[in-house]
């Protein structure tokens, strides 16, 4: 037996000014053929996950491609099309194929990425059953589902279950080769959107409800295989976005259906519990400082770059300097230019510069300061945990600013924040600092867990929690929370076939 295996993964933010390119491909893992297994076996990525199980049931491997580009921007039109690599009519002969997806990706030209390429994948793979993992932020759309046969969710976020999620999806595509299984999946999905801040699975929330709840279906004596939530991610701007529950059942549709709908049910009635509170930068610099000890964290969660934002938001920098220039603070900031700058003048050397708000020029003008070079690095670490965990990725040449005590670490490009990697890579002591920013909205409450307190600070940009707020263009209502008196029986249809709710 052999099958197909491959990833090709990327999150986009319709919201964000910058386009993604091939870079930011190379900047985590792309891998083709052999190397694919030699370098992705044994991490925490989708591809580690899904080789292991396939090597523990002796399932021969035909590799395909594999690459993630993280988040950013909608992907550039030759990128994408380069990236779809037709290895898989090459690849035959195959009983099955694996495809580690992320569901939220856009390109110029494709709205639904995920959902093309598994059109042509089954168009190539025949009566070959498909499987594939997405993240828990995917949009599910009917193309994705009418071209595969088991379409399995993370079920963790933080998202520390990459491999996990991908040996689940191999087991049963391994198991409906050889006839013990036949896959059949419900989806019930409700026009409704959640900033991710308050979704996390562990402690207590909205979301660990889901969770349990979702669990407690699965029975390894009956007939639900796996129950997937995808509450999507928020800022992507397509027609048909929406909360789903995806069902996959051996054979029993109608309670796949069932349990679908309750999924749903169950977060549409929890719909405000997911609502984040701000609290504007200043106030919440002169709170972090009244703590007393550090870390404290400041979240810049409308600038995260694991949502897609371009990391170069200096509002925080800004209100650092002028109000507590020697707290000890940690910032990172993406900004080639004083990057390149700061590395041309060396170590030790006192520069004159701006840094900042260079890429995404709505939220202002770059900041000015005075300060020291104090190291200049390549850039790379490797990632502890999360779905790239064990994946050495760059940020570009880099730099370490010192301003009177407070410290700038400028890259050149943008990296998915699991911990503070980026800062250890830097010679950075985040445990010893007294105010942390961070651009997530959710790995820190996992990754800092020393950390005296946090703040999830009001900024603008294009991962903003205020989804009210945000200018949509192709997002139809009526939907959550723009809307919150619609009745989600109106709009949900418990079947294969996703209605828009129009």
């Amino acid at each position: 037996m052999r099958v197909a295996l491959g990833a090709l993964m990327q999150e986009s933010n319709a919201f964000c000014v910058a386009r993604a390119g091939m870079q930011d491909f190379r900047n985590k893992y792309l891998e083709t053929g052999p190397n694919l297994v030699g370098r992705l076996s044994g991490t925490r990525t989708e591809m580690g996950g899904a080789i292991a199980e396939l090597e523990r049931t002796g399932v021969g491997i035909a590799p395909l491609l594999a690459t993630h580009g993280g988040a950013g921007g909608i992907v550039e039109r030759n990128c994408h099309q380069a990236l779809r690599d037709d290895r898989l009519n090459t690849s035959a002969p195959f009983d099955g194929v694996f495809l580690a997806l992320h569901g939220a990706m856009m390109a110029e030209g494709a709205d639904d990425v995920e959902g093309e390429l598994l059109a042509e994948v089954r168009s190539i793979a025949g009566s070959a059953p498909i499987a594939i993992s997405c993240d828990l932020h995917g949009n599910i759309t009917p193309a994705m589902l009418a071209n595969c046969d088991i379409l399995i969710g993370y079920q963790h976020y933080p998202h520390d279950d990459a491999p996990e999620t991908a040996a689940r999806a191999v087991r049963c595509l391994v198991d409906t080769i050889e006839g013990r299984m036949q896959p059949v999946m419900a989806v019930s999905k409700l026009p409704m959107l959640f900033a991710p801040h308050l979704e996390h699975t562990s402690g207590a929330g909205p979301m660990v409800d889901l969770d349990r709840i979702a669990r407690g279906f699965e029975n390894d004596d009956g007939p639900i295989s796996a129950v997937s939530y995808f509450p999507v991610q928020p800022w992507l701007d397509v027609p048909d976005m929406g909360f789903a529950a995806v069902v996959v059942s051996n054979g029993d549709v109608a309670t796949a259906e069932a349990v679908a709908n309750k999924i749903t049910s169950e977060a549409w009635e929890r719909r405000h519990a997911f609502e984040v509170e701000t609290v504007p930068v200043d106030d919440a610099i002169r709170a972090a400082l009244a703590i007393g000890n550090g870390p404290v964290i400041l979240a810049d969660t409308s600038d995260c770059v694991g949502g897609g934002s371009t990391g170069d938001g200096a509002a925080l920098l800004e209100a650092l300097l002028r109000l507590a220039p020697n707290a000890g603070s940690l910032v990172h900031l993406v900004d080639p230019v004083a990057a390149e700058q700061a590395a041309k003048a060396g170590t030790g050397v006192t520069i004159a510069t701006e840094v900042g708000n260079r890429i995404n020029t709505s939220r202002g003008t770059p900041v000015p300061i005075t300060a020291t070079v104090e190291r200049v690095f390549d850039g790379q670490f490797t990632y502890d945990g999360g779905f790239l965990g064990g994946v050495t990725a760059s940020m570009g040449p880099s730099v370490v600013l010192a301003v009177k005590e407070t410290r700038v670490l400028v890259t050149t490009y943008a990296a998915y924040e699991w911990g503070y990697e980026s800062y250890r890579a830097a010679g950075l002591d985040v445990q010893a600092a007294r105010l942390v920013s961070v651009k997530n909205p959710m790995n820190y409450r996992l990754t800092y867990p020393f950390a005296a307190g946090a703040f999830v600070l009001d900024t603008k940009g294009p991962t903003t929690p205020d989804l009210r707020g945000l200018t949509w263009r192709s997002l139809e209502r009526p939907f959550y929370p723009k809307d919150d008196s619609v009745d989600p029986r109106r709009l949900r249809q418990a079947s294969s076939q996703i209605d828009e709710g129009r």
